[in-house]
């Protein structure tokens, strides 16, 4: 059985994309995230494209590249149907009731250029890289405003905070992967039924690594 790669994992290759330097991609995945959400549709499209160009020479299958766009899609999917049940409850005749508001278009089309966008520069990137492009990142702007620490371990606590945060995007989605494959494995229903049976699993897991995690740092200190 092939095992699903989780969302936003880290991918290893040697393009372009991966040897460009840690720190301009942090640049770009909050200043490009940003601005992503000022596009008008058509330039959203094309560069929906251009990612898609730039992803496919780093590696990225299309597969993987529809995967990475799940985020997307469910929050396309809620925001149709809050918007059908509005139009039922505002009478709206069919079949104009089943018509999507242009507004949640190009919401959805914005937002899936993000997740593109910023999924792709994440996964070419790899903990250490971002761990070390956030240190030297706080370490120039100290530098810049003559910033001294009177407490030593604040600039760790800063950047390890954000590193660990950044690394446990993936292992979130890695881990309800496992629980839900293992639910199927024993024949379990799939949907919306087995949520309320598979969330408290869900956090416990993720309570047991985040705890895991802050002992192995609180031996290494």
């Amino acid at each position: 059985m092939v095992k699903t790669v989780p969302l936003f994992s880290y991918k290893h290759g040697s393009s372009l994309v991966h040897r460009l330097d840690a720190r301009i991609k942090l640049l770009l995945i909050f200043a490009g995230g940003y601005a992503v959400f000022s596009l008008p549709p058509v330039p959203c499209v094309l560069c929906m494209a251009a990612v898609c160009i730039v992803s496919l020479s780093a590696g990225f299958t299309p597969a993987e590249q529809l995967v990475q766009l799940k985020p997307a899609a469910y929050y396309a999917c809620l925001l149709y149907s809050i918007s059908l049940i509005t139009a039922v409850l505002a009478r709206i005749p069919f079949p104009s009731l089943l018509r999507p508001q242009r507004s949640d278009i190009d919401l959805t089309l914005r937002l899936a250029l993000a997740v593109q966008f910023t999924g792709l520069l994440y996964r070419t990137t790899s903990s250490l890289e971002l761990r070390t492009a956030l240190e030297q990142t706080e370490d120039a702007v100290r530098k810049l405003f003559r910033i001294r620490d009177q407490n030593s371990t604040m600039s760790f606590h800063f950047s390890e905070a954000l590193s660990l945060l950044l690394v446990f995007i993936p292992q979130v989605f890695d881990v309800w992967q496992e629980i839900y494959r293992t639910w199927r494995a024993r024949n379990g229903r799939g949907g919306l039924r087995s949520l309320p049976v598979l969330f408290p699993v869900f956090i416990s897991v993720c309570m047991k690594r985040s705890y895991l995690t802050a002992l192995a740092l609180r031996s290494r200190s």
